[in-house]
């Protein structure tokens, strides 16, 4: 069943096809995922998923890793990506780090960028979130740090959320 849609898709690929060499990563493959959608791509250690993440996001001047070739067709609108190993500044307050990224990227002065992320953190169900943005981040759990990253990137509102290794 094909679906028509009046707008396009935040993120499509057609006959999407990416090489290492002489391996193939993933082939002739054509995904669609909708606004309020959730894809999930799931493999082994070195099958390619970051790689494909890497492509969407457009890094490097292929649009892929150094090494990966990139052959077929790739639309994503308004894309954040979090990276895998995603880190917060060390030592410097969560605050100021939320408010940086929040702030840039929709305008908002530092007092509307901290209630939106603790809006949002709130939302996730992370507990006492806005007593928190004081700490430095190395002061709190690791669950709390990938909320955080994750908190910061919804409050930013992007069509496409692109997340590497989200549960590590």
């Amino acid at each position: 069943m094909n679906h028509i849609s009046a707008k396009p898709a935040p993120l499509e690929t057609e006959a999407l096809t990416l090489m290492l060499g002489d391996r193939v990563l993933l082939d002739r493959a054509s995904l669609r995922v909708e606004r309020g959608e959730v894809l999930a791509v799931t493999g082994g250690a070195g099958s390619g998923k970051t790689a494909l993440l890497a492509a969407l996001a457009g890094q490097t001047s292929a649009g892929a890793p150094a090494g990966v070739d990139v052959a077929g067709g790739i639309r994503v609108d308004g894309h954040l990506l979090i990276a895998q190993g995603g880190r917060l500044a060390p030592r410097r307050p969560l605050a100021l780090q939320v408010a940086e990224v929040v702030g840039h990227h929709l305008g908002l002065d530092l007092r509307s960028a901290l209630r939106r992320t603790a809006d949002g953190l709130d939302r996730m169900g992370v507990p006492a979130a806005a007593r928190r943005f004081d700490l430095p981040p190395e002061q709190l759990p690791d669950s709390l740090r990938w909320a955080c990253l994750f908190a910061m990137a919804v409050a930013v509102g992007p069509a496409v959320l692109l997340a590497d290794a989200p549960a590590a």
